[in-house]
């Protein structure tokens, strides 16, 4: 199917991200680091040395245990992972064929999508990246947490400063009332950011990646950037252009990273492209911005 306009072209609205896809998809991703959070402190009550013993290492049986919670955890992961990538990504999918779907309601035009090789290579591509992102998750919690407590443990902290600089015992509701601080730097809060991070990129970069792959199956080709305006560090190089018209095949070329980018492809991006549905006098040189 090839959409054209029957006089001038007609931008489309753009496509934002799904705040409701995002959350549910953070939520999972929190009720991890806090499942692997208390674990550990309740390895950390069990075997923790008070005080220190002179004849033992306690430092090589507490990595020895940490060593059993990330095997478990890596088994969890193994079983669960996917099911959480496939429900972000479905929901993701889902959200933004609806959301395509009324802005070419509104332009006045009927579409109804259906999988095509293109939107299940996307699929399968974002989800493979999930699931790895997934697992990270409680590998990097428990593998900085091992350095930590090795460490305080050769220092001859006790329990309560070891427990203080990996964070208090927490459960989903607490952390979704107060989301973690920046100012915060015990090692739960770090993770919880960084799971809070993935959330918000991962579901800014498959909305860009889906609803690029929609356009082009309707003979889009063209899009008009949009810068986001969101972040508090915006990317120069996204901002100048801002407004101007791109080949949504190729992408923009960025000149800072040597490389083709698409809106919400690249680390923590939230611009998002506008589909040029080209008129009858459009020709594919010119501009329509």
């Amino acid at each position: 199917m090839r959409l054209r306009a029957p006089g001038k072209s007609i931008i489309l609205k753009p496509v934002h991200a799904n705040v409701g896809v995002e959350m549910a998809y953070r939520k999972a991703l929190m009720r991890i680091v806090c499942e692997v959070h208390n674990e550990t402190l309740d390895l950390l009550a069990a075997l923790y040395p008070t005080p220190l013993a002179q004849d033992a290492d306690p430092a090589a049986a507490l990595r020895a245990q940490m060593r059993k919670l990330g095997k478990k955890w890596q088994a969890d992961m193994d079983l669960h992972a996917r099911a959480i990538a496939e429900g972000f990504v479905s929901g993701a999918l889902h959200a933004g064929d609806f959301a395509l779907q009324q802005h070419l309601k509104d332009a006045g035009f009927a579409v109804k999508f259906q999988p095509t090789e293109a939107s299940m290579k996307a699929f399968d591509d974002a989800l493979a990246e999930n699931i790895k992102l997934i697992k990270s998750i409680p590998e990097q919690y428990i593998s900085g947490a091992s350095d930590l407590i090795s460490e305080s443990v050769h220092s001859g902290q006790g329990l309560a400063e070891v427990s203080k600089a990996l964070g208090g015992r927490v459960d989903l509701e607490r952390i979704w009332k107060r989301p973690p601080q920046d100012s915060d730097e015990t090692w739960r809060t770090k993770t919880q950011r960084r799971a809070n991070f993935i959330a918000r990129d991962q579901n800014n970069r498959a909305n860009g990646i889906i609803n690029k792959v929609r356009n082009l199956e309707l003979g889009i080709t063209k899009a008009i950037w949009r810068h986001s305006g969101a972040g508090v560090t915006p990317r120069e190089e996204h901002v100048g252009w801002d407004g101007t018209t791109f080949d949504l095949e190729t992408g923009k070329f960025s000149d800072v990273d040597g490389e083709f980018v698409w809106a919400g492809s690249q680390c923590n991006c939230r611009c998002v492209s506008l589909g040029i549905i080209p008129g009858l006098d459009y020709g594919e040189g010119e501009d329509a911005a």
